[in-house]
């Protein structure tokens, strides 16, 4: 299979060189190893690309799993439109952050940590994770 690749090639180089050969005459040998040193850069390339495809084409890393909130927030969306005093009556987690009407918060992500918003009436407006 490797030969007759290599006599493909050297047919296209004499083809693209002006020389005139029928297909099924065969290549003196002295040609195709003169052509060959030429070639040698254009047949490592493709090959070290195969190599190099083979060696780290491994199959695709997982895909993550859907955003699950690990923070509790399912548990008290029922909290949403109530009045703030009643946080002091519910377990909340340790990583609970209550904003308060223009109160300054870093914009990390963490997705362990429960926020929860308070307008200026003092009702509970919202409940996300971050």
């Amino acid at each position: 299979m490797v030969s007759l690749l290599l006599c493909d090639w050297a047919r296209l180089l004499e083809s693209q060189r002006g020389f005139k050969r029928s297909a099924d005459q065969p290549l003196p040998s002295g040609d195709i190893a003169a052509q060959m040193e030429g070639m040698k850069i254009y047949l490592i390339l493709p090959l070290v690309a195969v190599l190099t495809a083979c060696q780290f084409g491994g199959p695709p890393a997982p895909a993550p799993d859907a955003f699950v909130p690990r923070c509790g927030q399912d548990r008290l969306r029922g909290l949403v439109g109530q009045d703030a005093a009643v946080l002091r009556e519910v377990d909340l987690p340790p990583a609970t952050r209550v904003v308060k009407p223009d109160m300054a918060v870093t914009q990390d992500y963490r997705p362990d940590r429960l926020n929860i918003s308070i307008t200026k009436d003092g009702l509970i407006d919202r409940v996300w994770c971050s």
